[in-house]
């Protein structure tokens, strides 16, 4: 099958990794993949060379005329079976561009904004709860699927659990929604009862002056550790004891998978992607969004009993094995083949 794969940001972050994992998917199911992507993107180097070709695109918003024009145009070119896009902004720049033609649009959502979604003939949802949202807003249900994020490498081990160190983490973007605020101020308070601990955060993002200046505020600021966007995400991740996810929302929350492959136990917010994943106590924790002194609470009895921190580390790990490649592999055969066979909604 020939297909023509979408994604408009040029940034760093779970629906990045979820575009790269579902491309190198597709190429291992046997297609043929014709990737569109911004020339800027850090992930068009190895995209390139991985798939049958690239072409570069990106529109600004989602009305961009120019761009659905030259989208039309190299459509009607490569005249592929299918057109796969992810979030809305590609879904509603394609969806404009295919209205002449015949060829099925797939959308997969990684965001609970999904009006612009609704044009494609076909939705997948990270959960159960996204897909509801489509429901909800009338879609057709045989014309959409739930295909979680997936991991391709899942090491044989687990590490082992330290009771001397107190190396807590966080990985994604600095934006409002991770909720980092909420995150410091836990720390802060963290750091009354365990001095010790440390915080490392990897990643960046607009907020990140902001959040060394809360640290500042805080007198935290020695403690806190920035390492920038890490390649080696399961090396690094080996060395923290506790990974805290303390988003305000998050659609699905690929680290918490990551974490759960290399042995380290994850303390998350309430919100639907983590509830997803975790069930708290056994595999993890979950604590109220944005509540400082539950996350503050939860951050220390983890910490402080590393036996348990263990026993949930193997029970995340044995979760995982739901999300690997090998599981999701035919469930993206079915859903391609299910869109082909549906074809354009009416």
């Amino acid at each position: 099958m020939k297909i023509v794969h979408v994604l408009c940001s040029s940034q760093k972050g779970g629906l990045e990794t979820a575009f790269v994992n579902i491309n190198r998917l597709l190429i291992r199911l046997g297609h043929e993949v014709e990737v569109w992507l911004p020339f800027e993107s850090p992930y068009r180097d190895s995209l390139q060379r991985d798939s049958h070709s690239y072409y570069a695109f990106s529109p600004r918003g989602y009305y961009d005329v120019f761009r659905i024009i030259q989208a039309h145009l190299r459509l009607r070119t490569v005249k592929p079976d299918l057109v796969l896009t992810h979030n809305a902004r590609a879904t509603s720049i394609l969806g404009l561009a295919l209205k002449s033609l015949t060829t099925p649009l797939v959308g997969f959502s990684h965001s609970n904004k999904i009006r612009r979604m609704l044009e494609a003939d076909y939705l997948i949802g990270l959960t159960e709860d996204m897909c509801q949202r489509f429901w909800d807003a009338g879609y057709e249900k045989d014309r959409t699927a739930i295909l979680p994020n997936f991991v391709f490498e899942r090491p044989s081990f687990v590490k082992s659990i330290k009771k001397d160190t107190g190396n807590v983490g966080f990985v994604g973007r600095m934006t409002a929604e991770k909720g980092l605020d909420t995150l410091l101020t836990a720390f802060s308070q963290v750091v009354e009862i365990m001095p010790d601990t440390q915080l490392h955060l990897a990643g960046s993002g607009p907020d990140k002056e902001d959040i060394l200046a809360l640290a500042e505020s805080l007198s935290i600021r020695h403690k806190v550790h920035i390492h920038g966007w890490v390649e080696n995400i399961g090396g690094w991740l080996r060395d923290i004891d506790l990974l805290v996810v303390p988003s305000l929302s998050e659609t699905f929350g690929i680290v918490i998978l990551e974490a759960a492959v290399h042995g380290c136990p994850v303390i998350a917010s309430d919100v639907s992607g983590p509830a997803s994943q975790i069930q708290s106590g056994s595999d993890g924790w979950l604590v109220p969004p944005g509540n400082a002194q539950q996350l503050a609470d939860g951050i220390c009895a983890a910490l402080q009993h590393a036996e348990h921190r263990a026993s949930v580390a193997t029970m995340a790990y044995k979760r995982s094995e739901s999300y690997t490649v090998e599981a999701i592999q035919p469930r993206l055969k079915a859903i391609l083949e299910q869109s082909i066979y549906l074809g354009r909604k009416k």
